[in-house]
């Protein structure tokens, strides 16, 4: 018999063997993960389920009578009878007892739930399931063929998936199922969640947004059901700017500044023409180190360069941190010079949780217009950090490969190492960080 002759629907109750409860309710997915693997059976050497290692009755479908007194029982429905004038049902429950229920002690007609034909085949396929990464595969898709199974058999997707990790770790498409990311520079598989984690992320709806982000968005959220006096304080001070000196007009704005007026400065910032209110809203932000006023410094310093920003930034109670998070953002940038300006930043900041970022930004490709003969290997030197070499030539777009010197010093500063002729290799530093910075080889730094 194929496997695909036996996959099984079932549905798994709190209270069975697959589906773990482990300390509250809002237990993350991945510890229960790791439960439903402990729990696996061990295989024998036919590749069938050892019936020592695991109960399968636990594991099929029931039939249940719900009774006025709030008790489930669960085992297999053997008939309907009248006895003296009462109507009572013969149950044989999971323990092996033979009950006789009377009628009334029943909810109603609804509370006797016999299992259903799907079920029923389950329970003879369990029987017969082989432990294989291929059964488990088909049990997954025949889950999935039935209607609204991925929301009927969410669990039990889940089991066959996790079983075939086990015994298949090499399958990717199985892992990126059960929410695994596979992290380049550690070379190994992690949970999303995670991964996300350890880097400063935290969750939001269905996406990762950095710490700082998730503040903001929470304290913007705040700000709107309210109407505060310091944004009417601030639109009188607008009207009154041209007519005060620029101490004056600094010292109300300061006077002025709280969480609420720092988000309505951020809205203005892009729009701002004016040099000098942009330089009072800076000194502001750095009056509260809040994500929010983080946000607007780190602005003011990728965006428009102000290199006083990265000085308010470097105060006591910004989270470093998650300013080093976001900045990461920018090592991606197209525009090689942001690379290295964020990466200058990061290494000011001296933080280790943005390591791993910068050396995949030690060398980075560009697209430029550059100058020379076709064919020609150009080696370009700068004064922003950069030096590369270009590949071709003429007048057409072409690709540049950049060392990004801030990125290399960066991570110097942050590590305290040199690997020498090595540096601009990132595989060196990601083995350098596996071995510092794992729970396994966590050691403290200064």
């Amino acid at each position: 018999m194929s496997p695909t002759d036996i996959r099984p629907e079932f549905w798994l109750s709190s209270q069975r063997l697959v589906r773990l409860t482990i300390g509250p309710a809002t237990c993350s997915w991945w510890l229960c993960g790791v439960a439903m693997l402990l729990m696996l059976p061990s295989i024998s050497n036919a590749g069938v389920w050892d019936d020592d290692a695991i109960d399968r009755e636990s594991l099929k479908f029931h039939d249940e009578i719900r009774l006025r007194s709030g008790q489930v029982l669960q085992g297999t429905l053997i008939g309907q009878k009248t006895i003296d004038g009462k109507k009572i049902i013969e149950f044989e429950s999971l323990d092996g007892d033979q009950l006789t229920i009377a009628i009334s002690r029943i909810v109603d007609q609804k509370g006797v739930r016999p299992i259903n034909a799907p079920a029923k085949r389950y329970n003879s396929m369990l029987d017969q399931l082989e432990d294989t990464a291929k059964w488990h595969h088909d049990m997954v898709l025949w889950c999935e063929e039935q209607d609204r199974g991925s929301v009927m058999f969410k669990d039990q997707i889940r089991f066959h998936r996790m079983r075939i990790m086990a015994l298949d770790p090499n399958d990717e498409k199985v892992r990126r199922q059960l929410n695994y990311k596979f992290v380049e520079g550690q070379g190994k598989w992690v949970l999303e969640e995670q991964y996300w984690k350890s880097i400063g992320y935290v969750g939001s709806g269905s996406n990762w947004i950095p710490t700082m982000q998730k503040d903001l968005d929470n304290r913007s959220s705040t700000i709107r059901k309210t109407t505060p006096p310091s944004i009417a304080a601030y639109n009188a001070w607008e009207r009154r700017f041209r007519n005060m000196s620029l101490q004056q007009a600094q010292g109300q704005l300061l006077q002025m500044t709280d969480e609420i007026l720092i988000a309505k400065l951020i809205e203005r910032l892009p729009k701002e023409k004016n040099s000098q209110k942009v330089a009072m809203y800076i000194e502001a932000f750095g009056k509260i180190p809040s994500p929010n006023s983080a946000r607007g410094l780190i602005f003011c310093f990728m965006e428009l360069g102000n290199d006083r920003a990265l000085d308010l930034l470097q105060q006591e109670g910004f989270n470093r941190s998650s300013v080093s998070a976001e900045l990461v953002n920018y090592l991606g940038n197209p525009n090689n010079a942001v690379i290295n300006r964020a990466a200058f930043a990061i290494g000011e900041l001296n933080t280790t949780n943005s390591i791993l970022a910068l050396a995949d930004a030690l060398i980075t490709e560009h697209t430029v217009r550059p100058a020379g003969d076709p064919g020609r290997i150009n080696t370009t030197f700068g004064n922003n950090g950069v030096s590369g070499m270009q590949f071709g030539g003429g007048n057409g777009p072409t690709k540049m490969m950049f060392k990004n010197d801030d990125v290399l010093n960066a991570l110097r500063k942050i590590s305290e190492e040199d690997f020498g002729d090595l540096n601009y290799d990132k595989g060196v530093w990601q083995r350098w960080y596996i071995a510092n910075y794992t729970h396994r080889n966590l050691k403290a730094r200064r």
